[in-house]
């Protein structure tokens, strides 16, 4: 799709950050294989093109922005996490803007990362830090690679295109045993995606809209109910994308940078 490569490095990049942590290790389940199936205004032709396509189209990208939600409920309880930020891919720089208020965590609820290519920085009130190599996410500028994981959804899933006159809109709906196959692939290409199998998927249903005219990902959508041992908690993740293109504030500041870089053993 046009919006594969800021798939790449935001909504999977979102994906693992949301669900590492918090889902423990990876599953020993093996998944069953899966067929998938191409209903509503495409044939598997007209869908095959579409991809080619937009993937050509949003090689031109080089910047957007985004707002990120993301809420989890379950036995009473919810959990809620909001973000939002810019990247710059041709400079590999990413900034999100974080506001884990609704998560109940210890310690500040607002906080700003920086990714300047291999590196990562954050700001919590004030304070630098620099994030260790191994808990950055060291996969988010392998589009290579991550594509693979965005083809393999299409490839697992069930898809329903509808085509209006300003937006093309996919979405992808994956049963348990789809989910596990797709996430047993995706973490060929991806490690980290290993978080996401540790819990039961079910009802997965991924709403992607496109614009019509320049093929690049405006919005995206997640709903999900996950299964961990006898707590059952209902997903939502939802994405906007905006201003392509344009220049954004993605550069970590000079004195951030120097300051997280002189503290020593810095962990966040």
């Amino acid at each position: 799709m046009g919006g594969i490569r800021v798939r790449t490095v935001v909504g999977v990049l979102a994906l693992c950050l949301l669900t590492a942590g918090c889902l423990g290790p990876l599953s020993d389940t093996s998944p069953e294989e899966t067929e998938s199936e191409l209903t509503g205004d495409y044939s598997t032709e007209e869908f095959d093109a579409l991809l080619s396509a937009a993937t050509t189209a949003n090689e031109e990208l080089d910047s957007f922005s985004f707002d990120i939600a993301m809420e989890m409920s379950g036995a009473g309880e919810q959990v809620t996490m909001d973000a939002s930020g810019a990247t710059d891919l041709a400079a590999e720089e990413m900034r999100m803007d974080f506001d884990t208020s609704g998560m109940g965590m210890v310690g500040p609820s607002e906080f700003v990362m920086y990714i300047d290519g291999q590196d990562a920085f954050v700001d919590a009130d004030g304070e630098w830090m620099q994030m260790p190599a191994d808990q950055a996410n060291q996969n988010v500028w392998d589009v290579e690679g991550q594509l693979a994981i965005a083809e393999a959804q299409y490839e697992h899933g069930d898809v329903h295109v509808d085509e209006g006159p300003d937006i093309i809109e996919v979405t992808t709906t994956l049963d348990s045993d789809e989910m596990a196959a797709f996430i047993d692939e995706a973490e060929s290409a991806d490690p980290s995606v290993a978080n996401a199998g540790s819990v039961e998927w079910r009802d997965v249903e991924i709403v992607e809209r496109f614009d019509a005219e320049s093929n690049r990902l405006r919005s995206t959508e997640m709903t999900a109910e996950l299964i961990q041992g006898e707590q059952t908690l209902k997903y939502a993740f939802e994405m906007q994308i905006d201003d392509t293109n344009e220049e954004l504030d993605t550069a970590v500041p000079d004195e951030g940078r120097e300051e997280a870089e002189s503290a020593s053993g810095s962990t966040v």
